[in-house]
C-alpha cells in the first residue's frame, strides 16, 4: 500500500517504536512517539541525554546501528518531491534509501571531525555529494560547492576547499558540514546538537546561518538539543522527550510561557534567566535519567517528580490536550491541578 501524506507536511512520524533486540528480548528505546514537521518549519526535540532524541533522528536517516537496534513499529513518512516514502520500511542499505539520503533528507552531526573524511579535501567531499545526487558535471559541481561555502560564511572558499578538515577551526568545520548537508537542497534537514562543542559567539553565528539557509531554501528542520536557549532562538514547535516518550508538545511560546508537564518546568527552572534574582540558586531536577523505570506501569518521570501523587505510580498517563496545539502527558491535567 502506497503511504500518503498531507501536501503541507514534510515529515510525519506516527507511533514510532525503536528497541534494542537481543534474541527474544526487547529493550524499548523510543516508545510510540508521534510528531509532524510542516514545510519550512523548525521543530525541536529537547530533553536530557538518554531520552531518545538522537536515536529518533538516526532512524529517520536510516543510520540506526542494526543490530542491535531496530524499528519495531510505526511509520516515518517523508515527502520527496511528489513522492512519499515510509522510511521505517525501506532497507537502509538499499538503493532507494541511498538516493534519498543526502538529496531529500540530510543531517548535520554534533562533531564534524567524526563526520568529515580526514584524508579528503573539504571541497572534494562536497563535490562528491553534489555529483552523486544531481548529475552535475565536475566543473558545475565545483562552482556550486564554492557557492555553498560562501553562503555558510567561509572566507576565501577557494583556499578552504583545497584544505583538509584538520586545517580548519571547529567553527569552520561545522560550516563545511552545513554546506555539505544543504548542497543538494534537501526538503528535510536534521541537526543533532550541531553547536554543542562551539563557543557562544560561534554558536550564535551557526544557528543564524542554519535558520537563514533553511528558510531561503524552504527546507524543514528537525533540531535536536538539550539547550533551551537554542530552542527559544530557533524553534517554531517543541516536543519534550523523556525516556523515549514525548511528554509535552506545543508552540515554542506556549512551552516557554505556559509549561505544563513537571519535567518541562524542571528543565526551565534549571536554566539561568535574566529575570532571576541576583545570587539566587537554580533548581535542578533531582536524580538522573534511568535506563528503565522500576515500575514499567507507572509514569516514567514519577521517581523524579516533585508533583507526583498516587495515580502516577499506578499507570502511564495519555497525552492530554491542553489546547488545540498544546499537549501534556501528565495526570495533573486530568485532576485539574496544572
Amino acid at each position: 500500500m502506497t503511504p500518503t501524506l498531507h501536501e503541507d507536511l514534510q515529515l510525519q512520524v506516527r507511533d514510532l517504536e525503536i528497541a534494542v533486540v537481543s534474541g527474544a528480548e526487547r529493550k524499548p528505546v523510543v516508545k510510540g512517539i508521534s510528531f509532524d514537521i510542516r514545510r519550512n518549519e523548525t521543530v525541536c526535540l529537547v530533553g536530557e541525554s538518554g531520552c531518545g532524541k538522537s536515536v529518533t533522528a538516526l532512524a529517520v536517516m536510516g543510520l540506526l546501528q542494526t543490530p542491535p537496534m531496530r524499528i519495531v513499529g510505526g511509520e516515518i513518512l517523508l515527502r520527496a518531491g511528489e513522492e512519499v516514502f515510509d522510511l521505517a520500511r525501506l532497507d537502509p542499505r538499499g538503493r532507494a534509501f541511498r538516493r534519498l539520503r543526502g538529496a531529500a533528507v540530510s543531517m548535520i552531526f554534533q562533531e564534524p571531525m567524526t563526520s568529515l573524511n580526514p584524508v579528503h579535501r573539504n571541497g572534494a567531499q562536497i563535490v562528491e555529494v553534489i555529483r552523486r545526487h544531481t548529475g552535475l558535471g565536475r566543473r558545475a559541481a565545483w562552482q556550486r560547492m564554492l557557492e555553498m561555502l560562501r553562503l555558510v560564511g567561509i572566507p576565501s572558499p577557494e583556499v578552504r576547499a583545497r584544505q583538509y578538515p584538520h586545517e580548519l577551526s571547529g567553527g569552520m568545520r561545522q560550516r563545511v558540514m552545513i554546506a555539505l548537508a544543504l548542497a543538494c537542497r534537501p526538503g528535510l534537514l536534521l541537526a543533532d546538537e550541531p553547536t554543542t562543542a562551539l563557543d557562544v559567539t560561534t554558536q550564535a553565528q551557526i544557528l543564524t546561518q542554519i535558520r537563514e539557509l533553511s528558510r531561503s531554501s524552504r527546507t524543514s528542520t528537525l533540531f535536536i538539543t538539550h539547550d533551551l536557549g537554542v530552542v527559544a532562538q530557533i524553534a517554531d514547535r517543541v516536543h519534550v522527550m523523556y525516556l523515549g516518550e514525548v511528554v509535552e508538545s506545543g508552540p515554542v511560546r506556549e512551552i516557554f510561557h505556559r509549561p505544563r508537564h513537571p519535567y518541562t518546568r524542571g528543565l526551565l527552572a534549571s536554566v539561568p534567566s535574566i529575570e532571576s534574582e541576583p545570587f539566587s540558586r537554580l533548581t535542578p531536577i533531582r536524580g538522573t535519567v534511568a535506563d528503565l523505570p522500576e515500575n514499567p506501569a507507572a509514569c516514567p518521570f514519577e521517581p523524579r517528580c516533585e508533583s507526583g501523587f498516587g495515580l502516577c505510580r499506578g499507570r502511564t498517563p495519555p497525552l492530554f490536550e491542553v489546547s488545540t496545539s498544546h499537549r501534556s502527558k501528565c495526570w495533573l491535567e486530568q485532576e485539574g491541578r496544572p
